[in-house]
């Protein structure tokens, strides 16, 4: 859910997926990740096309 008229934002049971790499080399050496989280935060608007996230809370 989006609040524009505060400039927050909020988040429930979304499933996060993020790759990391561990090796010297970017071959295989990665591991996959997958995270059911939930989270709120807010952000400012630049411009019609941009935003900029200004806080981040994962509950």
């Amino acid at each position: 859910m989006i609040t524009t008229f505060n400039n927050t934002f909020s988040f429930k049971y979304v499933i996060f997926t993020f790759d990391v790499n561990f090796g010297l080399s970017y071959n295989n050496d990665y591991k996959r990740f997958t995270k059911q989280i939930s989270g709120h935060g807010n952000y400012q608007q630049l411009d019609a096309n941009n935003i900029v996230l200004q806080t981040l809370i994962l509950d």
